[in-house]
């Protein structure tokens, strides 16, 4: 179990499900109807239950309870207090409609457009995979132990099955220098280190790109060349405008005393301002478990994916261009006053574009009888015994 698994949601604990299509297209690679949106669906509303914001506010118009669970684990909901600009938001997708039309809820498999913003938060605190999933059972399973601090540093063939190697031993340390301590499963190895951890444990391993572990003085135990590879992330730019008004939550990031207050009223109440490609690839740096791998995101590196971003930013133009924001938009600030063609804001992009932290695809899915992919529709790695990858790096 990684850090990333059960800190994600610490970044902006955004809920989305993704889109309809997205999961369509899963079971389309995988080969598994499994995949599809219409049968992930029903465990989506298992695995939630929507709590009301913290002001108790009547939310009908902000979201469609009926597509959201009841009685799971992961809490979730919309935001206490609207801020300022909120009914300046709604009414743009109203002057513009055709471009930005309201959504009432982005989690019903049509995320496109404009809507309230639901999050995996509960009573004003977060919820994580660690708080819905972890903690209630951590002292309950007589058979969950969790090693804090503890490095798995690489999985170990426990024998063959026919031709093809089982895996049911973990080694792991706890510091580059420490002792190292091995665990069998009786069962399965279920892998979830994440998109950056899962990939560089298997070449770790032996299971990779041969000639690439070769380098490294690995013994190769599974060639599969896609270890590591097609890596997704997000690409994130960030526009600026020069606004008629100082309540807006710049004031949190420049005015530390501002920032003390709304933490100390979060502490005390949990209100607040504070409660609300073609892919990169991996590769191993050294054979050494304890130093980190060459991560090359590989963004902006098709004309596409400049066009999009440029597109992006000139439908943020638009939108901040309706009328509803007629005497508080001043107008672009600092290095967005001169995006006004196509080439400057291209240069932009490559100048600011940053990464989401929202890394997949490392480890990815294809048909069980497919030569490509890392794992079948089953999670399962192909060609091994015995060893699962549960997390994002197959999607």
């Amino acid at each position: 179990m990684s850090s990333e698994e059960a800190v994600q949601p610490v970044n902006y604990m955004f809920y989305t499900r993704g889109s309809s299509d997205d999961w369509d297209e899963f079971a389309r690679i995988s080969g598994d109807e499994g995949w599809s949106w219409n049968k992930i669906f029903p465990y989506f509303l298992k695995s939630e239950t929507l709590t009301s914001p913290p002001d108790m506010r009547n939310t009908t118009d902000e979201i469609n309870a009926g597509v959201h669970g009841t009685k799971g684990p992961l809490l979730t909901s919309l935001p206490a207090l609207g801020i300022s600009i909120d009914s300046r938001v709604i009414n743009t997708t109203i002057q513009l409609q055709s471009e930005f039309p309201f959504n009432l809820d982005m989690n019903d498999g049509d995320p496109l457009g404009v809507g309230t913003l639901q999050s995996t938060i509960g009573d004003g605190a977060r919820s994580s995979a660690a708080t819905a999933f972890l903690m209630p059972i951590l002292t309950q399973r007589p058979n969950l132990d969790v090693l804090l601090n503890t490095h798995a540093t690489k999985l170990v063939p426990t024998g063959q099955k026919g031709s093809t190697p089982v895996f049911r031993k973990v080694q792991f340390s706890q510091s580059a220098r420490g002792p190292t301590f091995t665990i069998t499963a009786s069962k399965e190895i279920l892998l979830t280190a994440g998109s950056i951890g899962t990939p560089q444990i298997l070449m770790l391993s032996g299971i990779g790109k041969a000639l690439s572990l070769k380098k490294l003085g690995i013994k190769t135990i599974l060639n599969l060349s896609d270890v590591g590879s097609n890596l997704l992330d997000h690409p994130f730019v960030g526009l600026q405008w020069s606004v008629n008004s100082n309540n807006t939550n710049d004031a949190l990031n420049h005015f530390p005393d501002l920032l003390q207050t709304a933490t100390a009223q979060y502490d005390a109440a949990r209100q607040g301002p504070l409660a609300n490609n073609p892919g990169g690839s991996l590769e191993l740096a050294s054979a050494d478990p304890f130093v980190q791998p060459l991560i090359n995101p590989n963004m902006l590196a098709e004309d596409i994916d400049i066009s999009i971003l440029t597109e992006a930013v000139k439908a943020a133009q638009r939108f901040s261009q309706a009328p509803a924001w007629n005497g508080y938009i001043n107008g672009p600030y600092i290095d967005s006053v001169n995006l006004t063609s196509d080439a400057a804001i291209k240069a932009y992009i490559r100048t600011f574009a940053s990464s989401f932290n929202h890394v997949a695809g490392s480890a990815k899915i294809s048909k069980a009888h497919d030569m490509g992919g890392v794992v079948g529709p089953d999670l399962k790695v192909k060609g091994a015994e015995g060893l699962r990858i549960v997390d994002a790096s197959v999607l």
